[in-house]
């Protein structure tokens, strides 16, 4: 039996490791196997002793740590980066312990780089500085010494700074225009903008030195090639993912597996990891707090220092592709902070976003936007989902294309242009022979046209119609546009004006550069000849590339063109990357460098990068030749290929519609020469064809726009001509534009170059008057040699809003403007700047904007706030109004006088030593605030006593309506007492008899039990309500019974008296004398006159003098055209042709004599003819009648008779003796001289048509008609016949106009009957005196009586209110307007009035009589 015993003290204190190893192995085994029971430990009797320290109370095994004797000296602290490895069999110490000194914290080196630092195009101004490479960042961060090592200025930017501990609002500054490079130059390299950042590690500890290197075995051949630490040089820069090219790795060296190992870089040879050469260095940690780590764990251990990840506040939307990199993916950043972002705010939180449909192209985009083999970038067509199914259109398609054949048939030069331009199509293969089509699958035809270059007249664009609509469906409805990622037009340009060297090129055709993806093609055909020969057979062919007139061609072409851009950002630089993202608007590019040798640099390798991917960078134009000649003749400008650049003049070159002066480097101005017609359209047309993105005309266009608004005031159509008092001075404006070709402005801001600048202030000036506001930028250019330039940036003029704003208002809104200038400049001119100023000449404003304590109405409140978002009111000055250059663009300047005003140099005060104007002021009180409207009056309560009985019932004509009465009091039973008449309160509460005299004895007044006067009477006893037996008695003479009738009017919804009594009565109320009462508030009720008052009238006017004259017959004519009639015309196989024919109807208003003109058309030349006809047959009239037909205006305009207009009556013109005067619209009673007149020629022709039957008419039978009816009107009685046998004769016109009578008449008494046979003359002089005589005897007596209208009724005048009638429209949607002006007749009564009137937020003024018009209020 095996019986276990322990062993002796003696047995154990043997120590192993003194041992041998075999030994040890030996003795191992041996313990571990052998049979130990003869061995007792109780037996053993053995001292045990440490051999370490001697001591007896532990084995040598339980030592705590080693002997102090045989403790070894310390290395050196100059071996501190690495020491020889040494290898000993008998002892294991931790070399790292004397290495890396007592603090047990060991040495470990990372990605840290020495590195030159310098701006651009300047690399002799180079700093030395450690750069870490950190690519866990996403954007590159710097400290503030290296701000103040270059002397970089600026305001600070919002940003998020995400680090292992957490999310840091913070702000910096921003550099721009660095470039970097290793130690050694070989390489040089643009940094991305840099963001001022603080929290960046700066341990120089893990710094890789060649010591380090050479310590280690692996990594000794590469310390040659790396620097020696510089004491002078800190850690400044961290480089981020946004330079990606500096952490590829060329080269690298591992060793052993738990080794550093080291990497060659752009920037030279970096180590990373542990460099200790003992693995034995275990620092001891005491745990006194817990972080909370990014995955979320806890941890003893604080989080890393290195990991950075910083979101900047004001990335624009969509400036980079990708949307996992834009600021709209927000998740990511704030999933672990829930709740903490929700109230953040950013500088962009007020500008546009991009939809939702936007954000699902930009993902069809970078899903399935690729690079095919022939390295072409093609891209789907990105359809929305879900979608209409298209259908075949190939019907419609060959329709419009006989259309378009028949058109190019009938002009050769265009068909040839056109076929030229489908064979480069055809050739470049951008369109492809379509397959058979297939049963089942979607194909859709566009149909094309041609459009020409309005500058160039040879050159032909095709353009796909892509909105063509075929049974209900159109090819962009089911496309997504994309969004506007195209860079902005004043951006680009703004920059184009920097540097002294400037650039434009052009991508050829870009859109078709872009490859639509096989499967999308379908959609995409079109029918075209075979082999482009138009004698061969139509087929079907199908578009390769995106085309001009899709929606989404755009979207796409630009994303291609940064997609290309991005990718080849590693390999031809992030210069190149930012060139093509930031200086093109759509294939334009423009561009400015301060050197020639950069120019050509970024440009031959855009070229290269971009034709990589099959895009042709052509067109290339600059200021300087050597530009120029370092590209090939066939890449340069059309009209710079065959020239001497050194030699020759250099033709002006034009981009994004900027003519720019390449020879003497200034931008000029050119105005077509083209005659408009002086029509709405035509002003409209001259006045946006000048160009001026920038403003440098601003003042002399905010002239021709103040000109058109005022001229479109009069409210005439678009191609009627404009009133003629406006043309002398639009001729003026006009004739001046030609001025503008001596204008010359400089291209760049100024001659010395802004990189190299000691100082670069922005200063803002604004101005306002009655009619326009403006504002202007300038940059402010200072050297190191203390030389001063002034240059215009920016200029806007803009139109007041009508009505008219206050000029504080007006003013208030320039400084906005001028804000939102700076603003723009600031974010686009990529630079930063030195200070910005703003410069008024209105002290109300600068009020506004230092104003702490007061409070504004809203309109000043929110522009307020508006500024203080971008300034602060330090930035804002004052300026006298004669130094203020915005004064110029609000009042208009002409283009001669342009170059003599401070426009376009700047006030002088800036080419002075300081940029600020004189007698600066430091801070601004606000300017009269007690009679500032726009400021809140400050309201100070004193104590109010009140007397007693001060109430009185005249207090509540304050009210206008019952419910406002009631909200003041509250109860009934306030009102009462003050208006009740006191003596009858008195003798009903003292129960006595009220005076017979009074109004109110047979009411039987009584108190009731709510102290108020009511009705008594004798029904008390009756079961019904109190306010039915007993109503409150309401004295009808106070305002308050007025305010009740109303209240129950309108409860009844304005119906009449009857209705609105039984309501008053019903509501408990006895008004004394309410009858009476009630309709006099009905009668002044608007909402009754809306709804059932009657047109305005007026006592019938007196005759006018031309029906009293004594003159030959039609010297004074009324007129007006009647019918139609259909007339045969010709007779076909299937019967007649027929057409309409008109009348038009002459009156004579002395005689009524009539005569009938038969007109084809209702049309001005159709009245003219009939009108000479008539002037032909009855002589010239003095003045005709009528009413506003378009015909007539027509005719009177086109035969220069003289027409008296509504404000004032022009005389008769010299060499025409008619005037024509024209009747109100809509005012037929008022022309009842003709009106009746065609009512009785209608009855006759009427009546002889009936009586002939079914007769088809033509226009000979209606001619001869209309003669008879014309004899039958002129034969009829002008008095009743009288039945006197000695007055036989009936007076009629035709006495006068065919001198012919069927009965005999006796002579005068002077004439005897054989003179009067003797003598024709006599007969026809005795006949026109009888008529004359009897005319004026027995006819004109029957004209004096008014048979209408006979009273006199009030006038309307100016302000009141009225209602237009309509006869086209229901009562309910007549318009309501106000009288602008009430026109008198000559009895000085009004029956025409001009009424304002806004429909549909436009306002137009009506001339119209009374009796269209219902009279609803006056404003007094």
């Amino acid at each position: 039996m095996l019986v276990k015993q322990s062993l002796c003290k003696k047995q154990i204190s043997h120590s192993l490791p003194s041992l041998p190893p075999v030994l040890k192995t030996q003795i191992s085994n041996a313990l571990s196997t052998a049979n130990l029971t003869l061995y007792k430990a109780r037996n053993c009797n053995a001292t045990v002793q440490c051999s370490e320290c001697r001591s007896d109370k532990h084995p040598s095994a339980l030592h705590p740590g080693k002997a102090p004797w045989l403790a070894k000296p310390s290395l050196s602290s100059e071996l501190h980066d690495g020491e020889e490895e040494e290898i000993s069999h008998t002892e294991v110490s931790p070399k790292c312990t004397e290495v890396c000194s007592v603090a047990l914290k060991g040495k470990s080196c990372s990605k840290i780089c020495l590195v030159k630092v310098y701006p651009d195009g300047h690399p002799s101004k180079y700093r030395r500085m450690y750069a870490m490479l950190d690519d866990q960042s996403n954007r590159s961060l710097v400290r503030s010494e290296f701000f103040d090592m270059f002397n970089i200025q600026g305001p600070t930017v919002p940003f998020t700074l995400k680090t292992c501990s957490g999310v840091t609002e913070t702000a910096g500054r921003r550099a721009v225009g660095y470039t970097i490079e290793p130690v050694d130059g070989t390489l040089s390299l643009f940094l991305p903008t840099l963001l001022e950042c603080n929290m960046i590690p700066g341990n120089k500890d893990e710094i890789p030195t060649p010591a380090v290197a050479a310590f280690h075995r692996h990594l000794r051949s590469i310390a040659h090639e790396m620097p020696s630490i510089d004491e002078n040089a800190e850690i400044l820069l961290l480089i981020g993912r946004d330079l990606l090219r500096v952490h590829k790795v060329h080269r690298q060296v591992t060793g052993p597996l738990d080794a550093a190992f080291a990497q060659k870089l752009d920037l030279g040879w970096v180590i990373i990891g542990d460099v200790c050469l003992g693995k034995a260095h275990w620092p001891q940690v005491t745990s006194m707090k817990t972080y909370i780590l990014e995955n979320g764990r806890p941890s003893n251990f604080p989080p890393c220092e290195s990991y950075v990840s910083v979101k900047e506040k004001y990335t624009s939307p969509l400036h980079h592709l990708s949307l996992e990199n834009s600021q709209y993916n927000l998740k990511d950043a704030y999933k672990e902070d829930i709740g903490q972002s929700v109230f953040c705010q950013s500088v962009n939180d007020n500008k546009l976003a991009p939809s939702v449909e936007d954000i699902k192209f930009l993902r069809t985009m970078e899903d399935e936007f690729f690079q095919d083999s022939t390295n072409s970038w093609v891209a789907p067509l990105p359809f929305r989902k879900p979608r209409q199914y298209l259908p075949n259109n190939r019907f419609y398609a060959m329709s419009r294309f006989k259309s378009l054949s028949r058109t190019l048939e009938k002009r050769p030069e265009m068909k040839a242009h056109f076929m030229e331009f489908m064979q480069k199509i055809l050739d470049s293969h951008h369109a492809e022979i379509a397959p058979p089509v297939q049963e089942g699958k979607e194909y859709w035809y566009l149909p094309f046209f041609g459009v020409y270059h309005p500058q160039k007249h040879n050159q032909i664009r095709v353009v796909f119609d892509s909105s063509a609509k075929f049974d209900g469906v159109l090819l962009n409805d089911v496309l997504l546009t994309g969004p506007d990622i195209n860079n902005s037009l004043l951006g680009v340009l703004l920059r184009f004006r920097k540097e002294s060297v400037a650039i434009t090129a052009d991508i050829q055709q870009m859109f078709h550069c872009f490859l639509v993806r096989e499967d999308c093609r379908d959609v995409l055909r079109f029918v075209w000849y075979k082999d482009n020969d138009p004698e061969k057979e139509v087929i079907d062919y199908r578009m390769r590339v995106h085309v001009f007139g899709n929606s989404p061609s755009p979207a796409v072409a630009i994303y291609g063109l940064r997609k290309v851009a991005q990718e080849g950002k590693d390999e031809f630089g992030t210069d190149v990357h930012h060139f093509v993202e930031r200086d093109f608007y759509m294939d334009d590019a423009l561009k400015s460098f301060p050197t020639v040798d950069e120019a050509i640099d970024i440009l031959s390798r855009t070229q290269r990068m971009l034709a990589a991917s099959n895009l042709k960078l052509h067109k290339v134009a600059s200021n300087k030749a050597e530009v120029l000649e370092a590209f090939p003749v066939e890449d340069r400008a059309k009209d710079l290929q065959n020239l001497n650049l050194f030699v020759d003049d250099l033709p002006d070159q034009r981009s994004l519609g900027v003519k720019w002066s390449i020879m003497t480097d200034v931008l000029t101005f050119h105005i077509p020469k083209t005659e408009r017609p002086y029509t709405r359209r035509g002003v409209l047309s001259i006045v946006n064809s000048l160009f001026d993105p920038l403003g440098f005309l601003a003042p002399i266009t905010i002239q021709g726009r103040l000109l058109l608004r005022e001229m479109m005031g009069q409210g005439s159509d678009w191609d009627s001509s404009l009133p003629e008092s406006f043309k002398g001075r639009w001729m003026d404006w006009q004739n001046s534009l030609h001025n503008l070709a001596d204008i010359r402005v400089p291209r760049t801001y100024s001659t010395m170059s802004l990189s190299e600048a000691q100082s670069v202030d922005l200063c803002v000036f604004s101005d306002a008057s009655v009619k326009t506001i403006s504002a202007v930028a300038y940059l402010r250019v200072e050297s190191k040699d203390g030389l001063r330039e002034v240059g215009f940036v920016l200029g806007k003029s803009r139109l007041a809003p009508s009505p008219d704003l206050t000029i504080p208002r007006l003013e208030l809104c320039a400084a906005v403007m001028a804000v939102e200038i700076a603003e723009v400049i600031s974010e686009e001119i990529e630079m930063e700047f030195n200070s910005i100023s703003f410069y008024t000449d209105s002290k109300v404003v600068l009020g506004y904007i230092h104003n702490q304590s007061r409070r504004f109405n809203i309109y000043v409140n929110n522009r307020v706030q508006r500024i203080k978002q971008f300034t602060k009111p330090e930035q804002w000055h004052y300026v006298p109004s004669d130094e203020n250059p915005a004064d110029h663009g609000s009042r208009s300047v002409s283009a001669s006088k342009l170059l003599s005003t401070t426009w376009l140099t700047g006030p002088p005060f800036l080419h002075g030593k300081q940029p600020q104007a004189p007698e600066e002021q430091i801070s601004f009180e606000l300017f009269q605030p007690d009679d500032d409207k726009e400021i809140r009056p400050e309201v100070n309560t004193l104590s109010t006593s009140v007397s007693e009985n001060s109430l009185r019932s005249n207090r509540w004509e304050r009210f206008s309506r019952w419910k406002s009465a009631v909200k003041a009091v509250a109860r009934l039973s306030h009102i009462a007492y003050c208006f009740t008449h006191p003596t009858e309160v008195g003798e009903c509460a003292a129960n006595r008899n009220i005076s017979r005299q009074s109004s109110l004895v047979k009411l039987n007044p009584i108190i009731g039990s709510d102290g108020l006067l009511r009705v008594g009477g004798r029904i008390h006893r009756a079961e019904f309500d109190v306010k039915e037996k007993n109503p409150v008695i309401i004295p009808g003479g106070e305002h308050i019974s007025t305010l009740l009738i109303r209240h129950y009017h309108e409860r009844v919804q304005h119906q009449g008296r009857h209705f609105t009594e039984g309501a008053v009565r019903a509501g408990g109320l006895w008004i004394v004398g309410g009858r009476r009462l009630i309709s006099k508030v009905l009668y002044q009720c608007v909402t009754c006159r809306r709804l059932r008052g009657k047109v305005k009238e007026q006592q019938m006017s007196d005759l006018p003098a031309e029906r009293l004259q004594i003159d030959p017959p039609f010297s004074y004519a009324g007129m007006d055209m009647f019918g139609p009639w259909e007339v045969s015309v010709r007779r076909t196989r299937g019967g007649h042709a027929s057409s309409k024919r008109w009348a038009v109807l002459f009156t004579c208003l002395c005689t009524r004599a009539v005569h009938i003109e038969v007109v084809e058309e209702m049309s001005s030349s159709s009245f003219i003819n009939a009108l000479r006809r008539f002037f032909s047959l009855r002589g010239p009239a003095k003045q005709l009648r009528s009413d506003c037909g378009t015909n007539f205006i027509g005719a009177c305009n086109e035969m220069g008779i003289s027409v008296p207009g509504r404000d004032s009556v022009q005389e008769f013109l010299q060499d025409q003796k008619c005037t024509w005067i024209f009747n109100p619209p809509h005012s037929s009673h008022m022309g009842g001289v003709w009106e009746r007149m065609i009512g009785v020629a209608r009855r006759i022709l009427d009546s002889m048509l009936l009586q002939a039957g079914r007769v088809r008419l033509t226009h000979e039978v209606l001619t001869t008609l209309m003669a008879e009816v014309t004899a039958i009107m002129n034969a009829q009685p002008l008095i009743p016949v009288s039945s006197d046998p000695e007055n036989p004769y009936i007076l009629t016109l035709s006495m006068l106009l065919t001198q012919k009578t069927d009965s005999h008449f006796s002579p005068l008494s002077d004439i005897n009957e054989g003179n009067m046979f003797k003598s024709q003359w006599k007969r026809v002089q005795a006949l026109a005196e009888e008529f004359w005589y009897r005319w004026r005897k027995e006819y004109l007596s029957t004209l004096q009586c008014r048979k209408k209208w006979p009273q006199k009724e009030f006038d309307i005048k100016e302000g009141d209110v009225v209602l237009l009638k309509e006869n086209q429209a229901k009562r309910n949607e007549w318009p309501i307007g106000i009288i602008v002006k009430a026109v008198p007749s000559e009895d000085g009564m009004i029956r025409k009035a001009e009424v304002k009137v806004v429909k549909q937020g436009v306002t137009k003024i009506y001339y119209r009589p009374i009796s269209e018009l219902v009279f609803l209020m006056s404003p007094i």
